[in-house]
């Protein structure tokens, strides 16, 4: 268990799993030795930061929003910060990087979600998600994809090349708040308020199958690239008695394979880049790192 000085927002790995980030609240992003748990380095960031926070796959570049509805994406490395032209006309309630790091995603409570080009910070394109806010975002591996849930408890897939609306899903009874494609593609798993995990045929975008989700909402799901295994993660704001749970899920056979409890909800969760260890930070200064296979 690592303990930071301030509240982890959100937590990403290095490309080659020896390093976690963790981008805290207090406007520093701490790096820490995976093994040791041993702080090695900080870096400052963004004291004005009130919106989302996501790391780009590599662990190398974070990207952050502000009160003034701007983008601002830090390289770790340098410690450069750049900001990118206001689109978004309300706040920012989610990004998210495609997979190869090229493209971000933002959505708001404008009802919109827009397109950048990391490189230059060039809007590519704005598409109309419907007629609430933005609650997750989640690029296909080949990035031509992009799904966006929204509180108007639709999900909506994207054409990112056409900005074509291929799909809206419009089974869902309550809102969605995370969203996580398979390693190849072929699915899409959605949770949120009614606890239930949904898998989507990306081929037909039909459901595949739905699993039993957890005592609480699901905030938080990522897939293992390996197996295939799906990690599930709850929060409670209902003032029901705490922790929530983090699940490791077979989706092959709906079975549970593992549980863990989180004292006090997972805010952010990542798994290394050879599926072997996730980290999970609550809501709290705790992050804890557990290995999936023992």
């Amino acid at each position: 268990m690592i303990r930071a000085d301030a509240e982890v927002a959100a937590v990403s790995f290095s490309a080659d799993g020896a390093t976690l980030a963790g981008a805290c609240v207090d406007g520093v992003v701490r790096l820490w030795d995976v093994r040791s748990g041993a702080l090695k380095r900080t870096v400052k960031w963004s004291p004005d930061a009130e919106g989302p926070i996501a790391f780009s796959p590599d662990g190398r570049m974070i990207v952050s929003t502000g009160i003034g509805k701007t983008i601002k994406l830090l390289d770790l490395g340098t410690g450069s910060m750049r900001r990118f032209a206001a689109g978004h006309t309300k706040p920012i309630d989610v990004v998210a990087f495609s997979r190869d790091g090229k493209v971000l995603a933002s959505g708001g409570d404008d009802a919109t979600v827009r397109l950048w080009d990391v490189a230059s910070g060039a809007l590519r394109a704005t598409f109309q998600d419907g007629l609430g806010e933005s609650n997750a975002l989640a690029f296909s591996p080949d990035g031509e994809t992009l799904v966006s849930a929204n509180t108007d408890t639709d999900v909506r897939v994207w054409a990112t090349r056409s900005g074509k609306l291929l799909r809206t899903i419009e089974e869902m009874p309550l809102s969605l708040f995370a969203l996580a494609f398979t390693a190849d593609g072929k699915l899409l798993a959605s949770g949120g308020a009614d606890k239930t995990i949904y898998l989507w045929d990306t081929t037909t975008w039909k459901l595949a199958r739905k699993l039993p989700g957890q005592p609480e909402i699901i905030f938080q799901l990522a897939f293992e690239p390996r197996s295939g295994l799906l990690l599930s993660g709850g929060i409670k704001v209902d003032g029901s008695q705490l922790p929530a749970h983090i699940w490791l899920l077979d989706i092959s056979t709906g079975q549970t394979r593992k549980t863990w409890p989180s004292l006090h909800g997972v805010r952010s969760m990542a798994l290394s880049p050879d599926g072997s260890t996730a980290v999970v930070a609550d809501f709290d200064k705790t992050v804890t790192v557990r290995q999936l296979e023992n």
